[in-house]
Order: structure tokens, then C-alpha cells, then sequence
């Protein structure tokens, strides 16, 4: 119990200080060590006062990889789950970090490696997997480790034999694994809101894509015919109007006078 718990202290506390600090000045160093070659040969080839695009310099670096980040972050989920009960300051220290490890990880994306292509996933893949195997297994390893490695089982029960400890091991791992099934029951591996969220979302696209169909399947409305507006008439123009006056004024002064009192016309009065 002693060596276990030094071992995991060791482990969670020095080592993974050390594995962040070479995690992020291993691949400086090597990126340097790089970007001065790439700088060296284009000033050989086109003059000293050659310097390095902004795209060079991207081109340079690795690309990103989530495979070790998580198997690092599995790694610890198994140190911390299987043995904690050798170790109850485990949680703690694994706490403090992965919250250093948040900021080693961000720069280490921003300095170090090629902007991520971004790729949709439905989960974690197999690590969902391996997370769960760890969980299960971490049930039998704690127990045993508080029944038979631990004092504390002889202090509450003193004079115990070895079958009784294996009772005793066979019902606190049956418990242990029932409350991991209820909460794997119990809690939604999306939380509500955020399913909510998820639906809403899915409506409004289904809503955007139906309006969009109906304006394309919609017919065309037709133009009305002709026949029902009246052809607009030209306007008169001023000389027109002239002529058809003149063509009047002659007419009336060609034709005979007519006798107002008689009605008759006075050429016939004077035959």
C-alpha cells in the first residue's frame, strides 16, 4: 500500500510536471532549430536579406493529433480511478493538472502545430470504451485493495478470516457496480438544455429549408392580358388642332348663306 501510494504521488505530481514542460519546450526547440535551416538555405539561394513568410512559417510546423492527448488523459483517468484508494489525494492532483495542462495544450496549438481541419464526431470513439472498461474494472481493483491490502477492514471487524474478506469483497463490488449502473441509467449522456438546444436548432433548418422549396415550387404569376387595359390613345398635337379649325372655317364660308327668319337660303329667295 505504502510503495502504490509513492509510486502514484511520484507519477502525478513530478512526472507529469516534467512530461508539460518537455511537451512544450521539446517541439519549440525542434520548430527553431527547423525555421533557421529554412531561413539559412532561401539566404543562400537568394541573397542575406531573404526572410521568412508568415506562410512558410506555418507550413512549418506539425500537424495536430488528438490520439495523444487523450491516450494521455486516459493514462490518468486509470491511475486515478483503479488505485485511489491507495491514494485519495489522486483526484486532487489530477485536477490541478489538467488545468495546467488547458493552457500547455492551447499553446501548444497556437505555436506549435497547423490550424486543425474541423471534423464532426459523434462521440469519442473507442475511448468512450475505454473509459468505461477502466471504470468497471477500477470497482474490483479499490475494493480489494480496501479488504485485503488495508487495515481498516481487521479494524472494524477484528479476528476476520480470509472468507469473510472474500464476502465481504463480493458484496462491496456488487454494490459498487449496481451504483455504477444507476448512474450510468440516471444521468443523460446530453444534458437537456443542451438536447433542447439541439432540436431547436434541427426545427429552424427544417422550417428554412420548407419555405425555401415552397418559393421555388410556387407558380409564376401571369402577366394580365392585354384586352383588359384600354390602348392609350396619342395626344393631339397643337398643329393638328390648327388645321382641322381651318378645315371648318372653310366649309362654313364655302356653303350659302341661310335666312334666319325663314330658314331658307337667300339665293333662293333672290331666283
Amino acid at each position: 500500500m505504502d510503495l502504490l501510494r509513492q509510486y502514484l504521488l511520484s507519477l502525478l505530481v513530478t512526472f507529469q510536471v516534467v512530461f508539460q514542460l518537455l511537451e512544450v519546450l521539446v517541439p519549440s526547440y525542434l520548430n527553431q532549430l527547423s525555421l533557421e535551416k529554412k531561413l539559412k538555405q532561401a539566404q543562400e539561394k537568394y541573397g542575406h536579406d531573404t526572410e521568412l513568410s508568415k506562410e512558410e512559417v506555418a507550413l512549418n510546423k506539425e500537424l495536430y493529433s488528438t490520439f495523444d492527448d487523450y491516450l494521455e488523459m486516459v493514462v490518468q483517468f486509470g491511475h486515478v480511478t483503479l488505485f485511489v484508494a491507495a491514494f485519495p489525494l489522486s483526484p486532487l492532483c489530477a485536477l490541478v493538472n489538467n488545468l495546467t495542462e488547458m493552457r500547455t495544450d492551447a499553446f501548444k496549438l497556437l505555436s506549435h502545430c497547423k490550424r486543425p481541419i474541423p471534423e464532426s464526431a459523434v462521440d469519442i470513439g473507442a475511448w468512450q470504451t475505454a473509459v468505461q472498461a477502466i471504470a468497471v474494472v477500477a470497482v474490483f481493483t479499490n475494493v480489494g485493495t480496501i479488504v485485503f491490502t488495508s487495515s481498516a477492514v481487521e479494524e472494524v471487524y477484528p479476528g476476520i478470516e480470509s472468507s469473510g474478506k472474500i464476502v465481504l469483497f463480493l458484496v462491496g463490488e456488487q454494490l459498487l457496480l449496481s451504483c455504477l449502473w444507476l448512474v450510468e441509467v440516471l444521468v443523460d449522456d446530453i444534458p437537456e438544455d443542451v438536447q433542447n438546444r439541439i432540436l431547436a436548432k434541427e426545427f429552424r433548418r427544417e422550417q428554412t429549408l420548407l419555405t425555401e422549396s415552397t418559393k421555388q415550387l410556387s407558380p409564376v404569376k401571369s402577366a394580365p392580358a392585354a384586352s383588359q387595359h384600354p390602348a392609350p390613345t396619342q395626344p393631339k398635337v397643337a398643329g393638328d388642332t390648327d388645321r382641322s379649325r381651318q378645315q371648318v372655317h372653310q366649309r362654313r364660308s364655302s356653303s350659302p348663306p341661310v335666312n334666319e327668319d325663314s330658314g331658307t337660303c337667300k339665293a333662293c329667295v333672290l331666283m
